[in-house]
């Protein structure tokens, strides 16, 4: 993912992805770096329709910051 970004480093997928696997090691900080990317440009998109993932980032970017455990 982090080459993907390399060249694309505004795709939204890529940072999603990167974030939780991060999170999934532990790596707080660097998680929220890409959870905060993620839905900066998937807010930015316009959508009518909520998106699940957006959704997702955003709980899980507030329970980091917050100090919560996965």
């Amino acid at each position: 993912f982090e080459r993907v970004l390399a060249k694309f480093p505004d795709y939204a997928p890529a940072h999603l992805l990167l974030g939780q696997m991060l999170d999934a090691d532990g790596k707080i900080t660097e998680a929220i770096e890409h959870y905060e990317r993620y839905t900066g440009l998937q807010s930015a998109s316009p959508s009518k329709i909520i998106d699940p993932q957006l959704q997702m980032a955003i709980a899980r970017l507030h329970q980091l910051k917050a100090g919560i455990p996965f």
